[in-house]
């Protein structure tokens, strides 16, 4: 189990590399202080105040606990649809103000790129974590579910 989740984060960050390196972006363009905040911080603090911030521990630990019990793992699951709703959502939300802060600077094309990276790029964030967190985690832990269920 512990092993598709690291393969699966490795894969992520493989294509993240390769997409820099095709694409010839200097990595450090996709740091943006802003963005970590609304796409990561916001959705994991919305998350804890919604499932509990004792629900992190379990989300992260009960997919990889080999005695790990079936309500361990249904909880785990479900901090991690919230997470991964709630990811999505603040990178929505921060594209759209992102948008309208562009759209009011028109006359200032200076600012336009800016503004419109930080649209981007946190739904990117939202995207990453995702793919890197919420899915290999999620994922092992319904697989372990069907296994529990099954037999």
């Amino acid at each position: 189990m512990r092993m598709r989740i690291f393969v699966s984060i490795a894969f992520v960050l493989f294509g993240i590399a390769f997409l820099c390196v095709v694409t010839e972006l200097n990595p450090g363009v996709l740091i943006d202080t802003w963005s970590i905040v609304i796409a990561i911080v916001f959705p994991f603090v919305y998350t804890g105040i919604l499932e509990g911030f004792a629900g992190f521990g379990l989300a992260f630990s009960a997919p990889l606990e080999r005695n790990a019990d079936l309500r361990a793992l249904r909880k785990s699951v479900a901090f991690l649809n919230t997470l991964s709703i709630s990811m999505i959502a603040f990178a929505a939300l921060g594209m759209v103000v992102s948008l309208i802060a562009m759209f009011s600077m028109l006359e200032d094309r200076s600012k336009i790129g800016p503004t419109l990276a930080i649209c981007l790029i946190s739904f990117l964030y939202a995207v990453i974590m995702n793919l890197v967190l919420v899915i290999p985690f999620r994922e092992t832990a319904r697989k372990r579910i069907a296994e529990m269920e099954a037999g």
